[in-house]
């Protein structure tokens, strides 16, 4: 290769790098504008102060209802945690099983798996608002329906990192256990699950966690439990501080139970020693004790949310057989009748598009900015203490309260969009914060003296450093973006969900799915896509014996 060839691939690669950079600045911009991002014209300093007010005032009688709001607030909530923590247990329990079904690499015949994982993206790219809307038509007792709800979503979405986590491991001991004779349980046992208990059980915790946040969302639509007062007190605020008040001391009190696990559990040397410690002492077993107390409770929780959902159920129908038959006729027919009419109504997703381009970006650029001042190792203890502890109050307050916050300031879609990006910026930052810290202290130290500043160190080393990090962790959250995008209206009363409102009270739930249908669409092509691009090996050994019978066929 001669030296001019060598430059004018050097600049032909900085073309193809500014000209991309610059059409992702411009549909930025383009976003920023169309979204009403610039629009001010409907901007209320005076509303947001009142909405504050109001959530801080804490009214605890209400004229219509019997009981104190604070009583009211805590069984609800009582009842919220009652059905979180027996459909948490069983979509984990089942995304377990799913997951190890799927994840061919475990087994010498992969067929069978990649049917298993082809099978569960397709349901996975299913909107919840879709399953959500056909749980509803059948289901008649209330928290049976919040049961399943939380079910469905938290088996797909925990099955996806649970597949992820089995990518991850290395199987070498797996398969030499199995050369050796060994079956697969006691392989998978010893060798793959031990090696990940971990991560299993903090998954567990993190999907716990999250689905009390989403009862506030799902609340909003009159989904059992404690976020059902959103919709109840939607137009007064004054009763709603109670509310927001216990579902942040519940998820504090979830994020103190995170940190203690990595604290004291979550080791190098895990639950159990290497060298097997026959001591029945607390000083050597503490740890062991600690996790089977806390598994436990959950047991205890589980088998108690089944006899309660039972009790709330008591006198009347669990579901409608007649109806789920029905129901599934309707609603999983693709009757485009409507979209032919005004294709128009398609061009929710391209806003959907932009708000989540711009949530993206937001979110990301303030998790970096965030994650330097929050890491202990960077920035000083005082201001790092302070700003987790901000991070831990975000993360605390549920999306919805955000929403009504920002948006009397902007229009209504620049508003979703920061409550997209807000969390983005939950998602994100932990991360960030998590990638920074694992660098060693001596080796900031030196590279602080080499750079002269705490930020063109991290400018110039920790950024580049925590690149393919960032990129990995924003690529994964398209996805989920955009389903928030979708699943935000719930709460918002414009995009996807208010025409979904609109078919159901006129009885024209046949056009719903067809209308749900790019986004189903959407989610499958990202889904195979990824699967591909990582599988291409498996794929062709699962598509060689087909390749082989043709060319056989042939001669």
């Amino acid at each position: 290769m001669t030296i001019n060839n060598f430059v004018s691939k050097i600049w032909i690669s900085k073309f193809k790098f500014w000209a991309f950079f610059i059409l992702l600045l411009s549909f930025f911009i383009y976003s920023l504008i169309t979204l009403d991002f610039f629009n001010f014209n409907n901007t209320n300093f005076q509303d947001t102060f009142r909405e504050i007010k109001s959530l801080f005032s804490f009214k605890s009688h209400d004229p219509e209802l019997s009981k104190n709001l604070w009583i009211y607030n805590l069984e609800l909530l009582w009842e919220t945690i009652v059905v979180v923590t027996s459909a948490t247990f069983f979509s984990f329990v089942f995304a377990f099983l799913s997951s190890v079904l799927s994840f061919y690499r475990l087994y010498k015949f992969k067929l069978w798996g990649a049917i298993f994982r082809f099978i569960c993206i397709v349901l996975r790219a299913f909107p919840i608002l879709l399953v959500m809307t056909f749980f509803d038509e059948f289901i008649i007792s209330r928290a049976f329906l919040a049961f399943w709800i939380y079910f469905w979503f938290t088996w797909l979405w925990v099955h996806r990192y649970f597949v992820e986590l089995l990518d991850a491991t290395n199987l070498r001991r797996y398969w030499l256990s199995r050369k050796l004779g060994k079956g697969f349980i006691y392989s998978f046992y010893y060798y793959v699950f031990l090696v990940n208990k971990n991560k299993y059980f903090m998954n567990f915790l993190f999907s716990y966690e999250s689905n009390i946040r989403w009862s506030a969302i799902l609340g909003s639509i009159g989904i059992f439990g404690i976020g059902s007062l959103f919709k109840n007190y939607q137009s007064d605020s004054s009763y709603l501080g109670i509310t927001v008040l216990f579902l942040m001391l519940t998820i504090f009190s979830f994020e103190l139970i995170l940190f203690l696990f990595n604290r004291f559990l979550s080791s190098q040397k895990g639950f159990y020693k290497k060298e097997q410690v026959f001591s029945k002492s607390l000083r050597y077993n503490w740890q062991k004790y600690l996790f089977w107390g806390f598994f436990a409770i959950i047991l205890f929780l589980v088998i108690f949310s089944f006899w309660k959902i039972s009790k709330l159920s008591e006198g009347q129908a669990i579901f409608n057989a007649q109806q789920f038959q029905k129901s599934f006729k309707t609603l999983f027919s693709l009757n485009f009748e409507d979209v032919t009419k005004n294709p128009k109504i398609y061009l929710v997703y391209f806003d959907m598009l932009k708000q989540s381009y711009v949530a993206l970006v937001f979110g990301t650029l303030w998790a970096i900015v965030f994650a330097y001042n929050a890491s202990e190792k960077i920035s000083l203890w005082f201001n790092s203490l302070g700003h987790k502890f901000l991070l831990s109050l975000i993360k605390a307050v549920p999306i919805l309260i955000f929403f009504r916050l920002i948006n009397p300031l902007l229009a209504t879609q620049a508003a979703i969009t920061l409550a997209l990006s807000i969390s983005v910026f939950r998602s994100l930052v932990k991360q960030i914060i998590s990638g920074i810290n694992s660098l060693s202290q001596k080796q900031l130290s030196s590279l602080k003296k080499l750079y002269g500043s705490k930020f063109k160190m991290y400018y110039n080393f920790v950024l580049p450093h925590l690149y393919k990090l960032i990129r990995g962790n924003f690529i994964f959250e398209i996805e989920n973006t955009y389903r928030n995008a979708l699943n935000y209206s719930l709460f918002t009363g414009i995009g996807v969900y208010s025409r979904i409102s609109y078919y159901q009270k006129y009885d024209n739930d046949h056009y719903i799915f067809a209308y749900l249908f790019p986004a189903f669409l959407f989610f499958l092509i990202i889904e195979l896509s990824l699967w591909f691009i990582k599988e291409k090996q498996i794929f062709s050994q699962l598509l060689l014996p087909i390749i082989r019978l043709k060319q056989k066929q042939q001669e």
